[in-house]
């Protein structure tokens, strides 16, 4: 089914109690005796709808089908599953999925496409791609970027990125036809009341409910019985949780005494090499380099070499980077979005308090100098 109007009267709950188009419905159903809104209650996944749907449908359609004008050559797919591959060690723990080849795009995963939109699709398409297919995937990774994280919302607004998802519905029917206009192409269109209603894009996704279901499947040690397994295992768990008095709001663990020490450090201190907060974790350098970068309040992006405790005061000690740029400026400069390609790593340790963090980057290596800071999104909100 292909759905051409992006301009219709919106189906509202009233509506459809009212069962105002009469197409639509095949009879009356049980539902409409809950106390609920059957248009607003049944918010967009964006799993579904923009993950395994959308972003997708848009790698299908540059390396399967019919040779078109979007339909890259052999040679560009053969680039961009070089450079996926490339981009695993860069990849930080807490993107579980390292990426993978275009050639095993069939069984790429939910937190994959996520990871493309995200995160590596504006690098690895850039300058590989044509301009017109780059400059419409920055609109979708723009307006999810935005949609996905509360403090984009606070400074930009859920109008920009509602926008940026109608010109790229518009966009798609030019560069790829009007067949690829399809269900969840069309509910793009629809985020922006969704993400008005309820918030960033997360408290209506499907990700934690999937994501729990590993835990659950962890709980479950032999086939007989599994549902009691898991509910014995839930209320032990749900007990001992009751019995924790508090949680740190970071731990330091994996000590060590290899330095660097700055000179104005005195007095005993205890060295360690990963620092772990509630949705992230932080490491030294020479320990795992992916999970060594950091941006700070003031936006300057660090690369730690050091974890040092003096009592209870936790110290960072980082090389900061020089020079900042946007890396795209259409249809967003992607300042805004704390986006930036950076160079020029200092030759002086300073050091940083824990409390001066903003949030973890993912850094990706454009050439041998330049490189690509992404704030992780998933902790930039705490």
């Amino acid at each position: 089914m292909v759905l051409n109007n992006e301009s219709a009267p919106l189906r509202t709950d009233y509506s459809f109690l009212l069962q105002t188009d009469t197409e639509h419905h095949l009879g009356t159903s049980p539902l409409t005796k809950l106390p609920i809104g059957l248009v607003t209650s049944y918010p967009i996944d964006y799993m579904h709808c923009v993950c395994l749907g959308v972003v997708r449908k848009l790698l299908n359609a540059w390396t399967e089908g019919p040779r078109s004008l979007t339909k890259l050559p052999s040679n560009s797919i053969k680039t961009i599953s070089e450079h996926l591959l490339l981009l695993r060690r860069h990849i930080p723990t807490e993107i579980n999925r390292k990426p993978r080849s275009l050639c095993e795009l069939s069984r790429w995963k939910a937190t994959e496409f996520r990871s493309f939109v995200l995160y590596l699709g504006p690098v690895v398409l850039k300058n590989v791609t044509n301009k017109a297919v780059f400059k419409n995937f920055l609109l979708l990774h723009s307006a999810i970027s935005i949609f996905i994280s509360s403090r984009h919302l606070e400074h930009i607004g859920s109008d920009t990125a509602g926008e940026f998802l109608k010109n790229f519905v518009q966009h798609c029917r030019q560069l790829y036809g009007q067949e690829f206009i399809v269900y969840n192409v069309h509910m793009l269109i629809h985020l922006k009341d969704d993400v008005n209603r309820y918030g960033p894009l997360d408290n209506i996704s499907a990700f934690p409910y999937e994501n729990y279901l590993n835990r659950l499947k962890r709980l479950i040690k032999s086939p007989k019985e599994p549902l009691q397994q898991i509910g014995k295992r839930l209320q032990e768990i749900n007990f001992f949780d009751k019995k924790q008095i508090s949680l740190l709001e970071y731990d330091c663990i994996m000590e060590h005494n290899n330095g660097p020490v700055p000179m104005q450090v005195k007095g005993a201190s205890a060295q360690f090499k990963k620092i772990t907060f509630k949705s992230f974790l932080l490491c030294v350098v020479s320990h795992k380099k992916a999970d060594a970068y950091c941006m700070l309040r003031d936006k300057n992006i660090l690369q730690i070499s050091n974890i040092i405790k003096i009592e209870d005061i936790i110290l960072l000690v980082c090389k900061r980077f020089l020079c900042y740029n946007s890396f795209y400026s259409y249809p967003i400069s992607s300042s805004q979005l704390l986006i930036n390609t950076i160079k020029n790593l200092s030759n002086d340790y300073e050091l940083v308090p824990i409390s001066n963090v903003a949030a973890k980057c993912l850094v990706l290596p454009l050439n041998d100098k330049e490189f690509v800071s992404f704030p992780l999104i998933h902790c930039l909100d705490t």
